[in-house]
């Protein structure tokens, strides 16, 4: 998703590049039309558009959570089928991304209060198992086995 200005000016070498990294990780490139998707301009839970400038860089939910716009256009875009986007796959599919996400935030949580009473390397453990943890929860979200294999054993809500 890097947007239709990027895809008017990159250059041909950019462009066959990243082709080539997703192939040769076994995806592909699929171009979404940003204009007519306006995917950072959505919120499921009101099923509306809402304008925003390009300054307001959360998406604030109607209870209050807040999601960094980029990374919530990112999750809509994997719900879109021919530069349309399917409401119906974005609540299905929120129901599992939201709950690992409010595992990882509370794991944050509790990692900067835990971190907040510890200094040195034992900081550096800490942020390790965090970022474990979180990668865990990741994985489990995008589906990738090969990582949820590597973190075995790691709690994942």
């Amino acid at each position: 998703m890097f947007g239709r200005s990027a895809k008017v000016r990159a250059s041909g070498l950019l462009q066959t590049l990243i082709n080539r990294k997703a192939e040769s990780a076994g995806g592909n490139v699929v171009m979404i039309n940003t204009r007519r998707t306006r995917l950072s301009q959505y919120c499921h839970m009101r099923d509306d558009y809402i304008k925003k400038t390009l300054s307001e860089r959360q998406h604030v939910f109607p209870n209050g959570n807040t999601v960094h716009r980029d990374i919530y256009s990112a999750f809509l875009a994997t719900c879109v089928e021919n530069d349309v986007l399917d409401t119906s796959k974005v609540k299905a599919s929120w129901q599992v991304v939201d709950s690992h996400l409010g595992y990882a935030v509370s794991t944050q949580r509790n990692l900067v209060k835990e971190l907040s009473k510890v200094s040195g390397k034992e900081k550096r453990v800490h942020t390790k198992v965090f970022q474990t943890s979180c990668d865990a929860s990741l994985s489990c979200i995008s589906g990738d086995e090969s990582m949820s294999e590597e973190y075995k054993g790691i709690p994942v809500l």
